[in-house]
């Protein structure tokens, strides 16, 4: 009986082009809601991050003296001062990439603390920032956001002392007010302020939710 000769011929040139052209095809119609689904999880990372910063703080302003008087000082900043009611006052902010992630508030480091209407803050810049660090302590940084364009946490109030969380861009940020340019975006000013902020919480505004790319969430 004669042994049969085993087959060793491989795939041909035809054949491997062919795989290789379906797995292409594949990855081609996989890759794009895969980076939707990334990015969908991403979004949702930072409302849950969101939704701690403000019931955190919110927390703290009630039982830390140092914090409600920092607090209450930028409330009656911004009832005294000619805001309109569409504006918030910031509060703190924290950008993306820090060393120890921590939030920085709104007083300036060489003294300036104080509003025309309202006087000088009660608490100095040295005490309120150890009780942000704690606050923010353990807290993510932003994930749905792309290289330095909307990389930074904004902690405001408005005229009624309601604690509200957006994500935007920009430096020296007083308050940010109403974008007519934009719907759902709001025009950060101040000194040397720039960028556009979107609130994330107690309300995700609608442009965030429409948005599938970090790159869509424009800076100017």
């Amino acid at each position: 009986m004669k042994n049969s000769k085993k087959n060793n011929k491989g795939f041909s040139l035809v054949e491997l082009i062919i795989v290789i052209a379906i797995m292409a095809l594949l990855v081609a119609i996989i890759t794009p809601s895969l980076i939707q689904y990334i990015n969908k999880a991403k979004k949702a990372v930072d409302i849950t991050t969101a939704e701690s910063i403000g019931e955190v703080f919110m927390a703290e302003v009630e039982t830390n003296e140092t914090l409600y008087k920092f607090y209450n000082w930028h409330v009656r900043c911004i009832k005294k001062s000619d805001y309109s009611p569409t504006t918030y006052r910031c509060l703190c902010t924290m950008r993306v990439g820090t060393t120890t992630g921590e939030f920085e508030p709104m007083l300036n480091k060489t003294g300036y603390t104080s509003d025309g209407q309202a006087g000088t803050c009660p608490v100095t810049y040295d005490e309120v920032k150890p009780i942000l660090q704690d606050i923010c302590y353990g807290l993510r940084p932003l994930q749905f956001q792309q290289n330095s364009a909307c990389d930074i946490w904004f902690v405001c109030t408005d005229q009624t002392g309601k604690i509200y969380v957006f994500v935007g861009a920009g430096a020296a940020n007083w308050s940010l007010s109403k974008d007519p340019s934009r719907p759902d975006a709001y025009k950060n000013s101040g000194s040397h302020a720039y960028g556009r902020s979107y609130m994330i919480w107690p309300e995700v505004c609608d442009y965030y939710i429409q948005c599938k790319h970090p790159g869509d969430l424009r800076a100017d």
